[in-house]
């Protein structure tokens, strides 16, 4: 099988229409059919029912898309790795990061950057393994991370960037939100939400301390979105470190009465001498200088 008869299969599972389908695939309907019948020949069994309104996808042919969805996306990922790491994309340089709030203000490094460096384009890969999570190894040229997690690593070097207070979440019309610090007693049998992702233990201990002392029924979720989400539907109080406001005004979040914190640095390789590499680090740190007073 082909990576186009993959990308016909999966345009016919969303149109559910030949002709539709083969017109956004910019080939003839019977080439299509052809296509289809030929993988399904291929495979041993049927991908789709055919009937005079379309076409419907078998339970077998349901599976099968959730597959071939998730083999393309690894050979995309890969093709970007391997131009990563081809040499006519050597002056480039790719940052690492979990979700776009975490460094919220990296555009603004990038715009800046630009202008120094033209022939140094900055990509940014989001990739949610990242989620504060200790990695065996670098991935990207620059990576986001927490320092505690960061000195779980070899074979890097640390750049500090800003501390990240520990903060909760609330709906924009929740009574809170005109507080300008939260306390425990504030929260008393609220729910609360916050992530899986491995934190350091001073903020493990200040959410044990906020559950035992005030009776907080909580759960984890999987990520950040779902965090947004539960909250802004009045359903939880978020608590997370103060990187995870995406700052589109539908939440407010207000730091949490407490001295722990989390330090955020800038990761690249040990040996990392490039200096497009050393003066971005440098860009991103005067950027998160200049907007010392914004984060939380």
């Amino acid at each position: 099988m082909t990576t186009k008869q993959m990308e016909y299969i999966l345009e016919l599972s969303k149109m559910k229409n030949f002709n539709r389908a083969a017109e956004n695939l910019f080939i003839s309907q019977p080439a299509l059919t052809y296509q289809i019948k030929t993988v399904e020949e291929e495979i041993g069994f049927r991908l789709f029912e055919r009937s005079g309104r379309g076409v419907t996808m078998t339970p077998a042919g349901a599976q099968f898309v959730i597959v071939l969805e998730n083999v393309l996306e690894q050979l995309e990922e890969g093709m970007r790795q391997g131009q990563m790491h081809d040499s006519s994309f050597s002056k480039g340089i790719t940052v690492g990061l979990p979700y776009r709030s975490a460094l919220y203000y990296l555009p603004e490094a990038v715009d800046r950057f630009r202008k120094m460096h033209p022939e140094s384009p900055v990509t940014p890969y989001f990739n949610k393994s990242l989620q504060m999570q200790p990695q065996e190894k670098l991935e990207w040229d620059i990576e986001f991370s927490i320092l505690e997690n960061a000195r779980r690593m070899s074979g890097v070097k640390e750049y500090p960037l800003f501390e990240s207070r520990l903060c909760c979440g609330f709906a924009k019309d929740d009574p809170l939100v005109q507080k300008k610090i939260i306390r425990g007693e504030d929260i008393k049998d609220r729910r609360l939400v916050t992530t899986n992702t491995k934190y350091p233990n001073a903020a493990h201990h200040v959410l044990r301390d906020i559950i035992g002392s005030y009776h907080n029924a909580y759960f984890l979720v999987a990520d950040v979105q779902t965090i947004l989400h539960t909250v802004a539907s009045h359903s939880a109080v978020a608590f997370a470190p103060g990187f995870v406001n995406d700052h589109n005004g539908e939440l407010v979040w207000i730091p949490y009465d407490c001295k722990e914190t989390l330090r955020c640095v800038l990761l690249t390789g040990s040996t990392e001498k490039r200096q497009n590499v050393l003066d971005f680090i440098r860009m991103m740190q005067d950027v998160y200088a200049g907007h010392k007073e914004d984060l939380l």
